[in-house]
């Protein structure tokens, strides 16, 4: 039976070893055991993981506080995690550089980060909540909108 594996490419220690990849001596077994991957030939753990989905570096709250971006393309808004290191677009998703990249996080990572908040409105995915003036008048807005048809 072929293992497969699930390895988290968001966590610290993925990331880590990325950047030293080069200056790694470890076989194969070290390094999967480092980046805390999971076999996904074990039922019980499949199970865990789709109940748990939650990861070392806490993944999920990292993407709980987003910056709204709108799409140069389309008139659709993706949402950019406030560390600025995930974006919910589906260039994003499917980046196949070891660090995930697309052109909404290199927009915003050009910009002047101080000015971030006052460029873009923010989004709590928990609380559903949008921090633009049309939201908070009415409890609705574009963006919000928007967001809703991709589940959030």
């Amino acid at each position: 039976m072929i293992n497969k594996y699930f390895i988290n490419h968001n966590s610290i220690k993925y990331k880590n070893y990325i950047k030293n990849e080069k200056n790694s001596s470890e076989n194969f077994d070290q390094i999967l055991d480092s980046l805390n991957v999971l076999s996904l030939g074990d039922e019980t753990l499949q199970h865990n993981m789709i109940k748990n989905d939650s990861s070392e570096d806490n993944s999920s709250e990292e993407f709980n506080i987003c910056y709204v971006v709108e799409s140069e393309s389309s008139n659709d808004y993706h949402l950019v995690n406030i560390e600025l290191t995930i974006c919910s677009c589906k260039a994003y998703e499917y980046c196949k550089s070891p660090i995930k990249t697309c052109k909404h996080l290199n927009s915003i990572k050009s910009g002047d980060r101080t000015q971030l908040a006052s460029k873009y409105p923010m989004f709590n995915i928990e609380d559903k909540v949008c921090s633009c003036t049309e939201f908070n008048n009415n409890k609705n807005c574009i963006h919000y909108t928007s967001l809703k048809k991709y589940g959030y």
